[in-house]
């Protein structure tokens, strides 16, 4: 069966969602991922300063868990094509004060590396920028409008992640859901 699979990377953890495809081509109501969840980084590593060792980290967990789960059985799922949230620079205090501690860029390393991944396997790649899918909008205002979309009943379902609500978000915008 095809899957799309939305990811919301960070050093801290990346959260992700798998879709039925077969529900790619038009919104139903209620029709949440299949799956959600987080990639964590456990241990002394992620409280260090060694970012790219994070980065490193949260590369094969993602590796991992796609041979796990479809690329190790042939005959099974596949996913069909990835959406990864890419963020931009934003020109003010926030904006610059990332800038300054170089996390920008430290995650566009993390989100390389993801990219090459897919690529390894021949999954297609679709990055999709911050403000297309969310604007500046506040995660608990994200959180609410999806909730409001998918309905209580879904959004039990899943984990208390931020990464896996985004996760979530990234998709609905990539199934055409305006949030």
């Amino acid at each position: 069966m095809d899957k799309r699979l939305s990811i919301d990377p960070g050093l801290g953890g990346t959260g992700w969602a798998t879709w039925d495809d077969s529900n790619w081509g038009g919104w139903v109501d209620n029709v949440g991922p299949e799956a959600c969840g987080d990639w964590q980084v456990m241990g002394s590593v992620n409280r260090s300063k060694d970012w790219l060792e994070r980065a490193y980290i949260l590369s094969d967990k993602f590796e991992q868990w796609l041979w796990n789960n479809f690329i190790a059985d042939r005959s099974s799922d596949r996913i069909v094509r990835c959406y990864i949230e890419f963020p931009i620079f934003y020109d003010d205090a926030g904006g610059h004060m990332c800038a300054k501690k170089g996390n920008l860029g430290k995650l566009y390393c993390l989100i390389g590396m993801l990219v090459a991944v897919c690529r390894r396997w021949s999954i297609p790649v679709e990055l999709i920028k911050v403000p297309d899918w969310k604007g500046q909008l506040p995660k608990p205002v994200v959180f609410e409008r999806m909730e409001r979309l998918l309905g209580p009943e879904v959004c039990a379902k899943f984990p208390k992640s931020t990464h896996a609500w985004d996760a979530i978000g990234i998709g609905l915008y990539a199934k055409g859901v305006r949030i």
